[in-house]
């Protein structure tokens, strides 16, 4: 099963995804990350501790300019099995990946995590 985690990058309370990477079954699961500040290096990190492979999907913005981040999220979006989404900020970026995750069928969990601002992860 490959499972993709977006969120955004200043939440400050990781509780919940504690939760998911550790309810993750440690064979057959890869975790599909775009490796940015946040939820998704936070997830990438807990990941590796579980010994859960990790797929890192870079933006490609000298290809892809303005668009790198939207192709790129859409490309795990497609490559993944289910999609979580984890927020404080329900910002255009996250709707966009919910909406895209929501149309292919794969969005399994949306957690908005109110709370405290964190910056660096």
């Amino acid at each position: 099963m490959k499972v993709a985690v977006f969120g955004t990058r200043t939440l400050g309370d990781f509780e919940a995804v504690d939760r998911l990477i550790l309810g993750l079954p440690i064979q057959d699961t890869m975790l599909l990350v775009d490796g940015k500040l946040g939820v998704s290096n936070y997830a990438k990190n807990k990941a590796s501790f579980q010994m859960i492979p990790i797929k890192h999907f870079p933006a490609n913005y000298k290809r892809d300019g303005v668009a790198a981040d939207d192709i790129r999220n859409k490309r795990i979006i497609d490559e993944s099995d289910q999609v979580y989404v984890f927020y404080n900020v329900l910002d255009e970026v996250i709707k966009t990946i919910i909406e895209y995750a929501t149309e292919q069928d794969k969005l399994a969990g949306i957690t908005e995590v109110p709370g405290q601002l964190f910056t660096e992860i």
